[in-house]
């Protein structure tokens, strides 16, 4: 049995990227994301990889990308979609926005840190569309560097 989840980041206009990093660095943000990520299957694509650079300590690091690449012995590379379907466990889609659209028909779960500031960006979140979603009761806000980010979680309808 799997369980597809969505995790991502986004400013004020679902910005998530700036030539291929995040555009801010919140530490509050990092540390919610290891809190739900860690001890399962995180899946990424190529330019997500190569922005991260190693693998996520803890995890079952995924690539899905068409090219070879060269990755370290405990990253494994999948070519298609259906092999990600055919893992087990929980597996946290983790980017880029190829790989969130990808996915979207298959997740059950989004959790969004919404950042309450717009950024300069050139990646989106795109394909959410809310009417699709109920947000959880498990909402939690906290203010870092005067910016306010709130941790949100959605279940598909």
């Amino acid at each position: 049995m799997r369980n597809i989840s969505i995790i991502v980041a986004v400013d004020a206009k679902y910005g998530m990227g700036y030539k291929g990093k995040l555009p801010w660095h919140f530490s509050s943000d990092l540390k919610h994301f290891k809190k739900i990520t860690e001890g399962h299957t995180v899946v990424m694509g190529r330019k997500t990889w190569e922005s991260i650079g190693k693998p996520l300590p803890n995890r079952n690091n995924v690539v899905l990308s068409k090219q070879n690449m060269l990755l370290p012995q405990n990253v494994t590379l999948l070519k298609n979609i259906e092999d990600v379907l055919d893992l087990h466990g929980d597996i946290f889609i983790i980017g880029g926005s190829e790989i969130y659209k990808q996915f979207f028909p298959y997740t059950k779960h989004l959790y969004i840190t919404s950042i309450e500031e717009n950024y300069e960006c050139d990646t989106f979140f795109e394909g959410f569309n809310r009417n699709e979603w109920m947000l959880s009761d498990k909402v939690i806000s906290t203010v870092e560097n005067n910016v306010l980010l709130i941790f949100k979680e959605f279940f598909r309808k």
